[in-house]
This record gives C-alpha cells, structure tokens and sequence, in this order.
C-alpha cells in the first residue's frame, strides 16, 4: 500500500531563486526533518539524470537512500525518485510565479518496504504532517535567510 501526498506552498522570493535552491538537493538538509547529509554524485549543478546520495537518521537508525532527478524543467519543476532499504518515493515539484512570489506545490508516492508496509496505515498521517511542516520550514529558510 502507497502514501500519497500533495502540498504547496507560496513562498515570497522569486521563482528562479526557490527553484534553484529547492532543485539542488545538497540543500535538503536545511529544510527537511530527518535529513543529515546530501551529496551531488554527478558533476555539474542540478539537472536530468542528477544523483545524490542522502544519509538521514529514521527511528535512530542511519540510513542511506539514493535519489535521482529523472525531469528537469528550469524553473518549472523537476521529478525524482529515491530508493532506500525502508522505503522508496516518487516526487514531482512544480513552480509557479503567483503575483511576485513563488507557489511550490508537490505531489508524491511513498512506498514503504519491508515491516513497514505493515504499519503504512499508521504513517500515512505523519508523513503527510511532516511533509507540510517541511515546507513551512522551507518557507523560513528562503524568506528570512
């Protein structure tokens, strides 16, 4: 069984600027819970075909997940995919001018493996709020740097 989750957010800086820090995810340690390090494996800035590696901290435990950028629209959005021993995910990201500031919607499948398939009923609304509460905190980081 899949987690599917959707959110946006409209954040006041331009959409160039959210894009190019969002797209990067060398960044996602700044904004997102759980996250620890992440590093560009492939030359060059964010573009199709980027892959990073990601260590998090998951029920304290360290784990070590693979991300892809697998489209690439500058300034328009990016889809990806991240494989992990516990779980994998599909995302997309879109971004929209909206009267000078910058809507960032997300849509996303989780797809938890192994025990935690079992307890997917019971994640599924934490996910979902923890997904939001890092945008929120994206919002933080990019409007009040």
């Amino acid at each position: 069984m899949a987690i599917s989750v959707n959110d946006s957010v409209v954040i006041d800086r331009p959409v160039q600027e959210v894009f190019a820090f969002v797209a990067d995810h060398e960044n996602l340690p700044s904004w997102t819970v759980g996250v620890k390090t992440s590093r560009r494996l492939t030359g060059g800035p964010p573009a199709n075909g980027a892959r990073y590696r990601i260590v998090g901290k998951l029920l304290g435990k360290s784990v070590e997940s693979s991300y892809e950028i697998t489209v690439f629209e500058r300034n328009r959005g990016f889809e990806g995919t991240m494989t992990s021993p516990m779980f994998g995910f599909s995302e997309r990201y879109r971004f929209e001018s909206d009267q000078g500031a910058t809507r960032v919607s997300m849509s996303a499948v989780i797809e938890p493996r192994g025990v935690f398939r079992l307890l997917t009923p019971i994640m599924t609304a934490g996910v979902r709020h923890q997904i939001k509460a890092d945008h929120r905190r994206l919002k933080t980081v990019l409007e009040h740097p």
